[in-house]
């Protein structure tokens, strides 16, 4: 199967589902709920609009009673001299009640195996926003 899709495109979850559903004959993937994907060099200015959009359009005021679980694992990654993890976190309290929770199977890369999934899926409940931080296995992990 070829999937046509560029870099650019993956922020535009119409094309996506389109693209999907085109490759899909028998209709076996499962649906992506997903409302927003933001790719850019400096998005992270947005994540408290679009958390605070989310929660509004869920019929909810956003503030410091909003449960935000921020999904990441151990791997520390750096952007400059921050600690990229921190520094989300740094923006999130403020407005949210955060919880970090760490998803670590031993291993020095993350398996999304079903004890991962399954941890995951118990930290979350009870959050208004699930927002992840780190690479593509994380936050396959928090789109469970």
């Amino acid at each position: 199967m070829s999937i046509d899709l560029t870099l650019s495109d993956l922020s535009r979850l119409s094309r996506v589902r389109q693209v999907l559903s085109d490759n899909d004959p028998n209709k076996q993937f499962a649906s992506l709920d997903m409302a927003e994907v933001h790719i850019a060099d400096n998005v992270l200015p947005l994540l408290c609009e679009v958390i605070d959009r989310h929660v509004a359009e869920a019929g909810r005021r956003a503030g410091a009673d909003t449960q935000v679980r921020m999904i990441v694992d151990p791997v520390m990654i750096r952007r400059g001299e921050t600690d990229l993890k921190a520094h989300v976190e740094s923006l999130l309290a403020p407005r949210y009640a955060v919880r970090r929770v760490v998803m670590d199977d031993g291993h020095p890369v993350l398996h999304a195996d079903e004890v991962i999934l399954d941890r995951a899926s118990d930290a979350s409940v009870g959050a208004d926003v699930i927002v992840s931080v780190g690479g593509g296995t994380i936050t396959d992990v928090a789109k469970i």
